[in-house]
């Protein structure tokens, strides 16, 4: 009696179009992950993002004061302070700040009437412009309207690339809608 043998495995040929058709996939797949995170980044920042707007609209209200929803460049120190400027990669923080004059105070910090409510060092890997009258604070009044003097407040939220972007728009009164731009950032 003669044994059949039979072969087992690839020959190079099968391994070579297997190869090749896992290249192809691959090369499909990879910008659509990159894609994808890149939204989900720019989604985790605009939820972080509302809920600060959220706490400063809710603790003005609660304690009948004004709130801040401001940029800072020194999150870490002890007595963090709000600073101008419309990028907010350095993080942002919410206030319940004393009253000056009927205005907001929190660029010269007075540590006996400003209470630092809540701190967001971490700023994903997306660019965050804000558009404010004067690159002042978002100021929420005890009424839940803003300092914006009849203006919007815009939050754009984009990624580095610039190819995926929202914005979070404060009205005068405090409503809070998110839109796509209509360029990009």
């Amino acid at each position: 009696m003669t044994k059949i043998l039979r072969q087992q495995g690839f020959n190079l040929f099968e391994l070579i179009i297997v190869l090749t058709i896992m290249g192809i996939l691959v090369s499909f797949a990879i910008p659509m992950y990159s894609s994808f995170q890149s939204q989900q980044r720019i989604e985790a920042s605009k939820q972080k993002l509302l809920d600060f707007i959220r706490l400063a609209k809710t603790e003005s209200a609660r304690r009948n004061v004004y709130t801040a929803l401001c940029r800072s460049n020194n999150l870490t120190k002890t007595q963090p302070r709000c600073d101008k400027g419309d990028n907010w990669q350095t993080g942002w923080m919410v206030v319940a700040a004393g009253i000056l004059n009927n205005k907001i105070s929190p660029f010269k910090s007075n540590p006996m009437t400003d209470t630092v409510l809540k701190v967001n060092a971490e700023v994903a890997m997306v660019t965050i412009n804000v558009s404010t009258v004067e690159e002042q604070p978002l100021v929420f009044l005890p009424d839940g309207s803003t300092n914006q003097q009849g203006n919007e407040a815009v939050f754009s939220i984009c990624d580095p690339n610039g190819n995926n972007s929202l914005d979070v728009v404060i009205s005068p009164v405090g409503r809070v809608v998110i839109e796509e731009p209509a360029s990009g950032c």
